[in-house]
């Protein structure tokens, strides 16, 4: 009887360690994939111009969650001039679409200087890839609605009424661009 105990106990342990092998594996791909898509849009976007046109299309193909909302961030934080354009000093000068601070604790893709205390990046396409470590630095809950995980997150000094706010008409290139997400 003890043998077959031992026995079983090493057939578990054995289980539980080929089991723990596969699932450090499946995140090692995990995060490989995650890094090729960040790697890719930084390749196809470096030298891209700041446009709404340009920055849905990157928050949709780096896996940023819930990107139609985000987008609708990006808009609030830096305003848009024509339905085009970006216009605030903090996204056309400092790269900085979401008015992000410079984080303390997690990893992020801003400079080291800062413009009135916000972020600053080397190019858009980072600010958008900051925001996608910010997401993924405090996940979402299940059964939570975006709006709802900014709040939580306090991502606005009053993040209650910044929620309420996005309530832009998109131009139809841009709709199309969201168009499984809205």
């Amino acid at each position: 009887m003890i043998k077959f105990i031992i026995l079983f106990i090493g057939m578990t342990i054995s289980l539980n360690s080929t089991f723990e092998k596969e699932m450090q594996l499946i995140k090692a791909k995990e995060t490989t994939r995650k890094a090729n898509k960040i790697e890719l849009a930084i390749q196809k976007y470096k030298f891209a111009e700041l446009t709404l046109e340009n920055v849905a299309l990157a928050l949709r193909e780096i896996g940023i969650h819930h990107p139609d909302t985000v987008f609708f961030q990006t808009i609030k934080e830096s305003g848009w001039l024509n339905k085009t354009f970006y216009k605030s000093k903090l996204a056309t000068k400092y790269n900085n679409l979401f008015g992000m601070r410079k984080p303390a604790q997690r990893y992020t893709t801003c400079l080291t200087n800062t413009y009135r205390g916000y972020a600053t990046y080397s190019h858009w396409i980072y600010s958008v890839i900051d925001y996608l470590y910010w997401q993924q630095s405090n996940i979402i809950r299940e059964n939570e609605s975006y709006k709802q995980y900014l709040v939580r997150r306090g991502y606005a000094r009053n993040t209650k009424g910044y929620v309420k706010k996005f309530n832009f008409i998109l131009p139809d290139s841009l709709k199309n661009i969201f168009r499984s997400d809205l």
